[in-house]
């Protein structure tokens, strides 16, 4: 609508014949003001491209933080079992069961949890230089691979966990090396 409102006032002043338009050079001073109104059109088609650029970026922080937050929770998990489990062979070795290799194997587990916290830990640099450093597509690229990589983490500390307790099911540990009261036989009346 406004095009057409411009283009009827420009033929009005084209038509109108008056003297001092047609010594200013009509067509000079028109380039000159579509000229200006393009470069405000640029800056701000500019302006708002970055506004949405800074907003994606505010949604990968968002999203990393979630993934973080999920990680973390994971990984308080795992460590509140590996307290469980070590809680469970300690009663065991108090019975006389032999639990030094499931004891071996939870210690570690406890390494691989550690470096899953320390691999978390770098994993929210590197993202903050992932978003800071490259745009929103790019980054969420980066993000993802980094999550993943977190991820293989806590699983490896998670199948470690896994192969103490698979351990420790009863026939799997050793008999206590204590005395062993046979069984009474059944009496034959």
């Amino acid at each position: 609508m406004k095009k057409y409102v411009s283009g009827v006032v420009l033929g009005v002043f084209l038509l109108s014949g008056s003297s001092a338009l047609a010594q200013e050079s009509p067509s000079s001073s028109v380039k000159a003001s579509v000229e200006v109104k393009k470069e405000e059109l640029r800056a701000k088609k500019e302006e708002k491209k970055e506004a949405r650029v800074d907003k994606k970026k505010e949604r990968l922080q968002q999203f990393w933080n979630s993934m973080k937050h999920r990680l973390q929770a994971l990984l308080k998990n795992q460590n509140r079992l590996a307290d469980r489990i070590e809680a469970k062979l300690k009663k065991l070795k108090e019975n006389g069961r032999d639990v030094a290799a499931q004891e071996a194997k939870l210690a570690t587990a406890r390494v691989a949890i550690k470096a899953a916290e320390d691999a978390l830990k770098a994993a929210d640099a590197a993202v903050a230089d992932a978003i800071k450093n490259n745009e929103p597509d790019v980054a969420l690229k980066k993000i993802r691979e980094i999550n993943k990589g977190v991820l293989e983490k806590v699983k490896a500390a998670h199948d470690a966990l896994v192969d103490v307790m698979s351990g420790t099911k009863p026939g799997k540990l050793p008999k206590p090396s204590g005395s062993v009261s046979p069984s009474p036989s059944p009496s034959t009346t």
